[in-house]
């Protein structure tokens, strides 16, 4: 696997479209086929994070697919009853407290698994190549 660059491009968010939720300390909006969750506060979302969601975007593909061969690696979708791929419900910048300001995850579902919310949690690699890398995945049921 050899990650994704995450390099310059941005994909445009319209501002009309954010919308915060003060409980959960988040800013959403709709982009690229799933839901982008950005930590801010009242005044907006962390422009870190909202740069680096900008980002990702632009290759939420590339992201996608790689969460694809990193979850293929460990799970076998048919003892689930599933079939894949995983597809993209949302992605999360800063869920956490102390999640980095480098790191954000992928939530997936998976055709047939009807209760299963999979996510994939990428890191940025300590290189100068400036690639996101699949570092973790969980499954929840809800």
């Amino acid at each position: 696997m050899d990650g994704v660059l995450c390099g310059p491009q941005r994909w445009p968010v319209d501002p009309t479209t954010l919308r915060y939720l003060p409980a959960d300390g988040m800013w959403m909006y709709n982009c690229v086929g799933g839901e982008f969750e950005v930590a801010g506060d009242a005044n907006g979302p962390d422009p870190i994070r909202f740069d680096l969601a900008k980002r990702v975007a632009a290759h939420v593909d590339l992201f996608v697919s790689n969460a694809n061969d990193y979850l293929l690696a460990f799970v076998v979708p048919g003892r689930f009853e599933s079939r894949g791929p995983w597809m993209l419900q949302s992605v999360a910048f800063g869920k956490g407290s102390d999640d980095s300001v480098d790191d954000f995850e992928l939530f997936l579902v998976l055709d047939g698994d009807t209760y299963g919310l999979w996510s994939v949690r990428f890191c940025l690699a300590d290189t100068p190549l400036g690639r996101y890398f699949p570092c973790q995945f969980s499954r929840r049921q809800w």
